[in-house]
């Protein structure tokens, strides 16, 4: 799998679900990102592609979207992440 990081946030779009930027991935990424590019078919440009593939499907929605959205945050889900960058979370961070 390669790796991308479409909104250059410092954490890749495998681990990183948090399409609005607000630090927990919630109902509102669902809603307002993930479902609009899952219509679509192919990605917008907040990194809805989680698999890095360059379509938009169920394979981001089942492998990345949804193990993110469940995980606790006392283990490090809901959040994005885990990132090897000190600037992630910072706009412009590759």
């Amino acid at each position: 799998m390669a790796t991308c990081d479409t909104d250059q946030d410092g954490y890749g779009n495998p681990c990183d679900a948090d399409f609005d930027q607000n630090f927990t991935t919630n109902s509102i990424d669902f809603t307002n990102y993930f479902v609009p590019a899952f219509r679509l078919g192919f990605p917008g440009p907040r990194g809805t592609d989680m698999d890095c593939n360059g379509a938009g499907n169920s394979r981001d929605f089942v492998g990345y979207f949804v193990p993110k959205f469940k995980a606790f945050p006392a283990l490090g889900g809901a959040i994005p992440g885990p990132s090897g960058l000190q600037c992630a979370g910072q706009a412009g961070c590759m």
